[in-house]
């Protein structure tokens, strides 16, 4: 099954990857089932911050207004469902707030292959990613 990947470029600095980040559009379940850890992985810390006190409200607040267990759990689902699904976007918001830009949309069947894909429709890129990358 084919799977989309929108690819970001650092406009700021270089990394050890070049600067050059797939994103793959979508739900992602290691969001839906690790909000934080998932967000402090992609060095979302801001992003990661806001999803701890969102949990902790979902846990702590129906308890206190006198919902019971199973609105308690259907809070905690709605708020997973809802990270799940606004995971790319989250981390689009976040990368270009760290001087990345989208460069394209890539068709692809896993990341790899996208990145292969990527680079071959940008010869320059990526001899300009492979000296980066040596240097």
């Amino acid at each position: 099954m084919a799977r989309t990947y929108t690819t970001y470029l650092s406009t700021t600095s270089r990394h050890d990857d070049g600067g050059l980040t797939l994103v793959k559009d979508g739900f992602s379940w290691p969001a839906f089932f690790l909000a934080v850890p998932w967000a402090l992985w992609h060095r979302m810390w801001i992003v990661a911050a806001a999803l701890l006190v969102l949990e902790i409200a979902v846990a702590v607040l129906p308890g206190l207004v006198g919902l019971g267990d199973l609105a308690q759990g259907a809070l905690s689902l709605g708020l997973a469902l809802a990270i799940g699904l606004a995971a790319a976007d989250l981390r689009d918001v976040s990368l270009r707030a760290r001087g990345h830009r989208a460069a394209d949309v890539v068709v692809a069947q896993n990341r790899d292959m996208a990145e292969r894909r990527f680079l071959e429709n940008h010869p320059q890129l990526a001899a300009d990613l492979a000296a980066a990358i040596g240097d």
